[in-house]
Order: structure tokens, then C-alpha cells, then sequence
């Protein structure tokens, strides 16, 4: 089938579900406005600016409130766009219907790859118009100044979180453990396996963070931690991946999330 179609087939199914439009709601509205929790937290501003909210370092500070949405509601998401089909049946009745197996899942993969389109697009307005409203004088340069293709990087970051949680969802099926799973793995196993059972076994060294989700948080970090980075080299100590290496290893993964996703989906009965 055509991509076109199989995008089209997907938006059917879901345009009056109630709970993905609570999850796409929830974040459209909370996506423009999380970062002015971080004036409440104090959470540190970067060395040097005076506002979280003007430019460059707005870029780097509504990426990261963002990626908790993304995490939360878009991870959420892709868990559950699998769980409804196998728990409603609906799977099944797509592949007796003459839907074929790579239709389905290549449907699956394109909807996520719409909706981290969409909450690109969020991110880059709603930064946009923050940015623009907290500074009297701007111009295009400094508008885009040192934001380190934090565009791209909150797209694949979004598709990535989308894509584990469907992961999860092709391997375990039932819903609740899915999401269960989804949320422990991310806040609890994968820390806890780095900081205790990765250094107890190898020791500490910067294999420790290139495990999936820190490579994808990574992605766009607290700034403040990123500032830290700069002085790494002098105390053997590293705060972060580059963004070149979270993007590069936050790929790998995306791909071998989907290659798993396929096998099991392709070995088991549906």
C-alpha cells in the first residue's frame, strides 16, 4: 500500500478515540507552556543569560520541558496505539481482512513518524513565539544562533520515545504491563542497571552512558549540564554525550527497536 493510504487508514482509526485525544491535547496545550515551570522550580539558568526565555538558550530550555512531554505522553502513545489493536482485536482483523503484516506495522511506524512531525512543529512555533515575545531586538541569525540542530534532534527524540513504547507493546502485549514496563524501564531499570550493575561489572567509564534512553535524553539535556560538560576533560569525568553521539547512538537504537518490533511481531500469532 501506499504510504499516503496506510497514514490515512491509521488516522481513521484514531480520530475519535477519546484517549489519544486527550494524549495529543494534553500535550499540545502543556508543550507551549512547561518550560515556565522552570522559572518556579530555579532550576539554574545558563552562565551568562539572563532568561530562560530568550534566544539562543530558549531552543535548548523548551527542548528539554518538552522531551518530559514527549517521554510521557508521545511514549504513552505508541505503547497504546498496539495494545488498543491486539486487545480490541483489531489486528486480526486488519491481516484477515488482506491487510498484509508489513502493511501494518510499516502503518504503525508512519503514524509515529507523523506525530513526531507534528510535536516538531510545536516545539518549533511555540519556541519561536517565546523567544520573540521576551526580547525587544532580534534578528534571524540570532534567532537560530547556537541552537545546535535542537530541531532535528527533538523530532528523533520524540520518534524514538514513540518507537520503544511500541517496542514494548509488540513484545508484551497486554496493555497495563506494557505501560508498566515502558515507564519502569525508563525511570528505574536501565539507572539502576548503569549505576550499580554496569559499574560494579566494568567499572566506570563512558560506555556507562551509552545505553538507549540516556542516549536519547541526551538528546536535549538541562542545559546547565551541558555547560558542566566544559570542564570534563580536566577531572576525567563525563556529564554527557555529544550531540553527535546521542544522535548517532539514539539512531541505532531507533533501528533496533523497529527490527525487534518486526521480528516478533512476523514470529508470533496474532
Amino acid at each position: 500500500m501506499k504510504i499516503t493510504k496506510l497514514i490515512n487508514l491509521e488516522i481513521l482509526k484514531y480520530k475519535d478515540n477519546s484517549l489519544v485525544q486527550m494524549l495529543l491535547l494534553f500535550f499540545s496545550l502543556l508543550m507551549p507552556t512547561a518550560i515556565f515551570v522552570m522559572k518556579n522550580m530555579q532550576i539554574p539558568m545558563l552562565p551568562g543569560a539572563n532568561s530562560y526565555f530568550s534566544f539562543p538558550q530558549v531552543w535548548e530550555y523548551q527542548a528539554y520541558s518538552g522531551s518530559w512531554l514527549s517521554f510521557f505522553f508521545l511514549g504513552y502513545l505508541g505503547v497504546y496505539l498496539i495494545t488498543s489493536e491486539i486487545q480490541y482485536k483489531t489486528m486480526r482483523q486488519n491481516i484477515i481482512s488482506g491487510m498484509s503484516r508489513a502493511d501494518f506495522f510499516k502503518g504503525k511506524v508512519y503514524i509515529a513518524v507523523l506525530i513526531s512531525l507534528y510535536a516538531t512543529l510545536l516545539f518549533f512555533i511555540s519556541t519561536a513565539v517565546i523567544g520573540l515575545l521576551h526580547q525587544d531586538a532580534y534578528d534571524l541569525a540570532e534567532i537560530f544562533e547556537k541552537q545546535a540542530y535542537v530541531i532535528p534532534r527533538f523530532f528523533l527524540l520524540t520518534f524514538a520515545y514513540m518507537i520503544f513504547g511500541m517496542m514494548i507493546a509488540y513484545l508484551i502485549k497486554k496493555p497495563g504491563l506494557s505501560m508498566f514496563f515502558y515507564f519502569s524501564y525508563i525511570l528505574f531499570i536501565e539507572p539502576l542497571f548503569r549505576w550499580w550493575l554496569h559499574i560494579k561489572l566494568f567499572g566506570q567509564s563512558k560506555w556507562i552512558f551509552y545505553y538507549p534512553m540516556n542516549a536519547i535524553e541526551d538528546l536535549a539535556p538541562l542545559p546547565l549540564y551541558k555547560y558542566a560538560e566544559n570542564f570534563s576533560p580536566k577531572k576525567d569525568f563525563f556529564v554527557l554525550l555529544s550531540y553527535t553521539e546521542a544522535a548517532s547512538i539514539s539512531t541505532v537504537f531507533v533501528i533496533i527497536f523497529i527490527a525487534i518490533s518486526y521480528y516478533f511481531f512476523n514470529k508470533r500469532d496474532i
